[in-house]
């Protein structure tokens, strides 16, 4: 990628000129608490999105409906303020905000009634389109009952729907549920398009991650052979990554986002080779199911701990930061394929964002001759110099924001 530094390196409105390239997708989970306004300026010109882990939810009742999530904590009145806040924060700096919708954390209770709608036989198309639009109205207006606006809105809503209590599913319940989420996200997505100024709100779906439809990995990775161990769990077999194909403009502003640490279940460390392996066996899945790099994230996981441990077992979680880079430079941005971390550490978060920043520079820096990043260019101090900047209308791949999106973003 050629690219040339722009008159004022590291400017936030112009960075450099890539060879019409666009910019490459960093997004960060973030806990709504952890979401301030210092760290918001610390990630400024190296993060495009956050999306919270918990904003809205759905409730237990018949018909079921999206409601915001008091889990969080205080009453209407101060999740109101709580979230202009966060909002603030983000759009003061050129950050997408991008709610959550939850279930990881949520209870029994909502998970189950989440999951027995999405397998429940009279979950015809009409009553998909019912509930994608109460999540849709409830992110447009969340605290209606109340009479409170947000001064600011949410650019979009990021799914997490992994806790779905799926333990007993069988292959072919997990694949139907899939049919029904697959019309679920992609009705959530047309709905967010609609409205001045709402085209580019994204919608960001995290899936597991899958070699084929049903496996998680082959063994050993790149080989094609899989065995009854690798099978892969009910929540990723009902993420197909077929759900984020594009034709035209139906699904232009959803990202799967795999999440490429979760049921890894390996009984011996694996080593980088075949972490790294595993990783092109994903992307390589994706490619074959229509999933351009406009509609494609790899979601990695950075630290130890949150129970993504399997028992007995070795996972792949990557918390050594070069290694992260390593990704960055030889798989993600050759593919042109954004990243997501896992997750947002608590403020200051000094040292977290100052290794995105570099993953940032590995996925958008300026490129030596080969087309990797230029490392002797990286400046710790100043780490989005000489990088392709976020909040462009041109950019980024997955789900640019246009003029609409950029106007939105720079609200204060």
């Amino acid at each position: 990628m050629a690219a040339s530094p722009a008159s004022g390196p590291g400017s936030p409105t112009t960075g450099f000129t890539a060879g019409g390239s666009q910019r490459i997708r960093v997004s960060v989970w973030a806990p709504p608490a952890y979401v301030t306004a210092p760290s918001m300026a610390a990630a400024k010109n190296v993060v495009d999105d956050i999306s919270l882990n918990k904003t809205i939810i759905n409730d237990t009742n018949t018909p079921i409906n999206a409601i915001m999530d008091h889990s969080v904590w205080g009453d209407t009145a101060y999740l109101k303020q709580w979230y202009d806040k966060i909002i603030a924060a983000c759009h003061s700096n050129n950050i997408q905000c991008l709610a959550g919708f939850d279930l990881a954390m949520a209870g029994q209770a909502t998970r189950s009634r989440f999951d027995s709608w999405a397998i429940d036989p009279s979950t015809n198309d009409a009553e998909i389109d019912r509930f994608a639009q109460s999540v849709v109205d409830r992110l447009n207006d969340p605290f209606r009952e109340k009479g409170l606006t947000l001064n600011q809105p949410f650019d979009g809503i990021s799914f997490d729907s992994e806790a779905m209590p799926t333990k007993n599913r069988t292959v072919a319940d997990s694949q139907k549920g899939g049919v029904t989420l697959s019309k679920f996200y992609r009705s959530v997505a047309t709905k967010l398009k609609v409205g001045t100024g709402n085209e580019t709100r994204v919608l960001g779906v995290a899936g597991g991650a899958l070699v084929d439809p049903t496996h998680w990995c082959f063994q050993p990775p790149g080989s094609g052979n899989v065995t009854s161990s690798q099978a892969a769990i009910p929540f990723s077999i009902e993420h197909p990554y077929q759900m984020a194909q594009r034709n035209a403009s139906l699904n232009d502003n959803m990202i799967i986002r795999p999440m490429c640490y979760d049921a890894f279940k390996a009984s011996s460390p694996p080593g980088e080779p075949t972490l790294m392996q595993w990783l092109r066996d994903i992307i390589a899945y994706a490619k074959s199911c229509g999933i351009v790099p406009a509609g494609f994230q790899i979601g990695l996981k950075t630290f130890k701990g949150g129970g993504n441990h399997p028992p007995n077992g070795y996972d792949a979680i990557v918390d050594v930061p070069q290694n992260v880079v390593k990704r960055c430079v030889e798989i993600l941005r050759p593919s042109r394929i954004g990243l997501i971390i896992f997750a947002l550490s608590a403020p200051p978060a000094t040292s977290f964002l100052a290794n995105v920043a570099k993953y940032n520079f590995a996925l958008n820096g300026v490129a030596k001759s080969d087309g990797a990043a230029d490392f002797s260019k990286f400046d710790a101090k100043n780490p989005s110099a000489f990088t392709i900047l976020p909040n462009q209308a041109v950019g980024p791949i997955q789900v640019p924001l246009h003029a609409s999106g950029v106007a939105r973003v720079s609200r204060r």
